[in-house]
Order: structure tokens, then C-alpha cells, then sequence
């Protein structure tokens, strides 16, 4: 959620290997939200021997949780990357989920389209 009280349902990813959050334009935009600061980040994937450096706009915004009532505060970093979206989980493994009380992170296959918007990274948890 965004200063502006516009909420949108997404999904993010938790990745220890990533040094800083970061955030989709598109959900930026959606959200309207604020740009806290400016920085020149120096960027490079996971087993590439370059890296290169890039002014980024930090935001922030509100992260809730769809199991309770839980919120927290996330600083994360513009990005123009669009991330792949997982496959949902098999079938039988839903189902056993499910009758088993067992609480996982796409509760239902509806949502297995949802895209990732938010990398939440090392600089997090």
C-alpha cells in the first residue's frame, strides 16, 4: 500500500543473494509512490564478471500480509526488470496443503498468475 491508500495484489520474493529490495515500475507507478531518495547503486548478477553503476529511485511503501493482520514498512529500489512467475505447486501438494491446514505462499492456483513486483532482499531480514 501506498501513501495515497491504493492497495494491489502481487506477489514478492524473499532473496537472501540480493543485497537491496527492490521494486517494479509498474507497481510504483500504480501505487504512486513516494521517492524517499536517490542513489547510484553499482549493479551485477549473480555469476556475471561485470557490473555497472545506475542512479535509482528508493521508495516505500507498506507490505501486508494476506494470513493476518501483520504490516511492515519496506525501502526498495526502482527496477525496470520484469520477473518470471513461478509455476504453481502441483496439484496433490495443494491438496495435501489444504486438508492438512498447511498455510503456503500462493494459498490457490487462482493466484498463480499474479506477477512478482517485489524482491525483498538482504537489506531486509
Amino acid at each position: 500500500m501506498g501513501p495515497t491508500g491504493i492497495t494491489k495484489f502481487t506477489r514478492c520474493l524473499l532473496d537472501g543473494g540480493s543485497q537491496c529490495s527492490f521494486v517494479s515500475s509498474d507497481l510504483v507507478n500504480s501505487l504512486k509512490l513516494p521517492v524517499i531518495s536517490t542513489r547510484l547503486l553499482e549493479l551485477q548478477a549473480f555469476e556475471s564478471p561485470s557490473s555497472y553503476t545506475q542512479t535509482r529511485k528508493q521508495v516505500q511503501f507498506q507490505l501486508s500480509s494476506i494470513w493476518d493482520k501483520s504490516k511492515v514498512n519496506i525501502n526498495a529500489f526502482e527496477s525496470l526488470n520484469k520477473y518470471e512467475s513461478h509455476p504453481p505447486p502441483p496439484t496433490d501438494f495443494s491438496r495435501f496443503a489444504k486438508n492438512n491446514l498447511l498455510k503456503l505462499a500462493d494459498p490457490d492456483d487462482s493466484q498463480s498468475n499474479l506477477p512478482i513486483e517485489i524482491l525483498i532482499g538482504a537489506d531486509f531480514y
